[in-house]
């Protein structure tokens, strides 16, 4: 289990560090307006709920204070906006390595992205399971800018051109060759 000074060292954690903020909202009773209605009567109180990938047992959760709606400005602005709030990336169900079941086991555990999986901390990774370094090392992949392999293909045809032309060369020189023997012999 989590002590109380790890769990304020996760929360105070960049946003880049994984966590995943989830706005809500939640019902509590009003002490002065139930005395003076004489019923219970309720209110609207904003929390939040800190989800850490990989560790689906520890969800710290808060009254929602400025810091987090700075600290967690898209999240929070999502959530005035009802919209859903999931961290930004690409889905893990629109990756294709992995199987339905795969990813329900993940989101199990607070992965939703495939950036998310990349970016997990060995700890984290431990928690995915057996294949949890193959699976890291896949989306790390996937998500190698297409840049890097389209310079890699950029050479290997510049090597190939050059490597024909010589070959063309080649060839063209034999053929002048057995031109100029063809017609000695005539």
């Amino acid at each position: 289990m989590w002590s109380d000074s790890q769990l304020l060292a996760m929360h105070k954690a960049p946003v880049d560090a994984g966590v995943i903020p989830h706005f809500f909202l939640t019902e509590e009773q009003d002490p002065d307006a139930t005395k003076r209605e004489g019923r219970p009567v309720f209110k609207s109180v904003e929390m939040i709920e800190i989800l850490i990938p990989a560790n689906p047992k520890t969800k710290p959760v808060y009254r929602v204070r400025d810091e987090h709606r700075e600290k967690y400005a898209d999240a929070y602005a999502k959530f005035k906006a009802k919209q859903e709030q999931r961290p930004d990336g690409t889905p893990l169900e629109q990756w294709p390595y992995l199987s339905r079941l795969r990813v329900m086991e993940l989101k199990a555990i607070n992965i939703y992205t495939v950036e998310q999986l990349a970016g997990l901390s060995d700890q984290q990774l431990q928690k995915v399971g057996s294949d949890g370094l193959e699976i890291q090392k896949r989306a790390r992949q996937f998500l190698q800018p297409e840049g890097a392999t389209l310079k890699e293909v950029r050479a290997e045809n510049l090597a190939l051109k050059d490597r024909l032309a010589a070959a063309e060369a080649a060839i063209a020189q034999l053929q002048g060759i057995k031109s100029n023997k063809k017609a000695a012999d005539e």
